[in-house]
């Protein structure tokens, strides 16, 4: 247990890991947002799903849910909720 102790204790106060483990962190971030993504209509009232894309990335398919949830919020009675969601490539 000592020996555990120490390696953490060394892990945590060493700056160039925890730099090095956010780098690899955020790298990581930055390409899930450049991966495709679908936009996904869900009809509260009914639990109708529906998905939109693959749209090239995060951005844009937050574009064309924001966009998509301006048409639609003008229906009677609707009530929409909107999001994104990643597709991650077949394990």
């Amino acid at each position: 247990m000592h020996l555990s102790r120490r390696i953490d204790e060394d892990w945590y106060d060493d700056p160039d890991v925890l730099a090095r483990l956010f780098a690899a962190m955020m790298s990581a971030e930055t390409e899930a947002l450049d991966s495709p993504y679908v936009v996904v209509r869900r009809d509260r009232s009914t639990g109708r799903t529906l998905f939109n894309g693959p749209y090239e990335s995060a951005i844009a398919a937050l574009a064309a849910a924001d966009r998509d949830e301006r048409i639609e919020s003008g229906r009677d009675g609707a009530d929409l909720g909107f999001g994104v969601v990643r597709l991650c490539p077949p394990l």
